[in-house]
């Protein structure tokens, strides 16, 4: 009897013991163009131990550039007042400022606050570094918005949950 397997990334197989060939899709390979695409031949004349030339200067044909160049942002956040003991999902979402180009990413953390439930609020809580790339020409002034996202993500009080659902009451 047969097996076929069809999950969401379209591979395609049956069970082993039949002796089947499990097909896997192909690779995918994208191309990012970083690379300079400059080359200029020359050749050493007979007798000739030393060659001297300045590359990228003859014109826009010959012009070299850096590509793919980036910024790289760095955000940290500081929460006013948090409980200790308590668990916080945190999001930041950084975007840019200018038509075509409106997200640049989102990263996020869960973790626990140090500290005890009970013990007094927190009055500063720093979060270290949520790493973004923006990849863009680095020769432009660029203007960057950030939101923050954060919750606190459970309810650490037993007379605040239903003891038959778990949900709050």
């Amino acid at each position: 009897m047969g097996y076929r397997q069809d999950d969401n990334c379209g591979c395609e197989g049956t069970m082993a013991e039949e002796g089947v060939e499990i097909i896997q899709p192909a690779p995918v390979r994208v191309q990012v163009p970083c690379c300079i695409p400059f080359s200029e031949d020359h050749s050493f004349e007979t007798c000739q131990d030393a060659f001297d030339f300045t590359y990228g200067v003859s014109g826009p044909e010959t012009e070299i550039r850096l590509n793919c160049q980036v910024r790289v942002f760095k955000a940290r956040v500081a929460l006013t007042n948090v409980c200790p003991g308590r668990r916080i999902n945190l999001a930041v979402i950084a975007g840019i400022n200018r038509p075509g180009l409106p997200f640049i990413g989102m990263k996020g953390a869960t973790f626990t606050v140090p500290g005890n439930v009970g013990d007094p609020c927190i009055p500063t809580l720093f979060i270290d570094e949520f790493c973004f790339v923006v990849p863009e020409d680095i020769c432009q002034e660029e203007a960057i918005t950030v939101k923050i996202l954060a919750h606190y993500s459970d309810f650490v009080r037993e007379n605040l949950v239903s003891q038959t659902s778990g949900f709050p009451i």
